[in-house]
């Protein structure tokens, strides 16, 4: 009688025990149903913490546009958007980003009366339970008029 080998039955027991305690954020995806991750939270990434608007002649307008994602599986809401300065004005004030989805803040800084270089802070507060609170620094260097 030939000896048999347990051994490839028990790694194939091992690696399933490893994926199924695996959490789901390690990229594994098993089986599921679509409807598996219903209640999953929201999940918000904006395209950069720090935005570098260059030089801007005093009295004009610094001017972006952040791209704020929706990375999770439930709708996005900045309830809120705050800034550091009265010389920022944005649009729009609140924002529903359903998930998979992208939409743009625009932002206008106001140099009059100001020179030299600039750090304003723009902070987004939204649903995203693992981070509600999302801030953003701007820069812009004023270079004055001659």
């Amino acid at each position: 009688m030939k000896p048999v080998s347990l051994l490839p039955a028990i790694q194939r027991v091992i690696v399933a025990a490893m994926l199924l305690s695996m959490p789901a954020s390690c990229g594994v995806t098993l089986n599921r149903p679509p409807d598996a991750d219903r209640g999953a939270p929201a999940r918000i990434f904006v395209t950069g913490d720090l935005v570098r608007l260059g030089s801007v002649r005093q009295g004009e307008s610094a001017r972006t546009t952040l791209v704020v994602k929706n990375v999770g599986a439930s709708t996005l809401r900045i309830v809120k958007i705050e800034t550091s300065c009265a010389c920022i004005a944005v649009a729009p004030a609140t924002l529903v980003v359903h998930p998979s989805g992208a939409a743009n803040l625009d932002f206008r800084i106001d140099t009059n009366g100001r020179t030299g270089e600039i750090s304003e802070t723009v902070i987004l507060r939204s649903n995203d339970p693992l981070e509600p609170v999302k801030s953003v620094v701007f820069t812009v260097k004023i270079v004055e008029n001659k």
